[in-house]
């Protein structure tokens, strides 16, 4: 029975390239972390975007950027503001405030 995909969070990334770098071998990381050889050559071939997102404060299991930032942003913005004012917010109305937001190129 084939075994099922993992998902790693950064910090086990992490910690396998600091592994690593301290001098151990990538087979003897590999078992002791239980990954495969090409999971952990993968690690280590994006080591340098992994510590990037350590840095940033990155807990998410993979590492991308958005393709709307500034509509993100005014999303997130106009999203605090409701929730200081204690209104409440669904799915459908935080989709029709973001179509607002891309069709108007608004920036709160």
């Amino acid at each position: 029975m084939a075994s099922k995909r993992k998902a790693l969070c950064v910090d086990q990334k992490v910690a396998l390239i600091r592994a690593i770098e301290k001098g151990e071998k990538k087979s003897d990381v590999g078992k002791r972390f239980g990954f495969s050889p090409s999971t952990v050559a993968t690690i280590w071939k994006n080591k340098d975007k992994i510590l990037h997102a350590e840095t940033e404060g990155s807990s998410c299991k993979k590492i991308r950027k958005s393709k709307f930032e500034d509509l993100d942003q005014a999303m997130l913005t106009w999203f605090h503001k409701q929730r200081c004012n204690n209104l409440p917010i669904s799915g459908p109305v935080l989709k029709t405030k973001a179509e607002h937001f891309a069709l108007n190129n608004l920036v709160l």
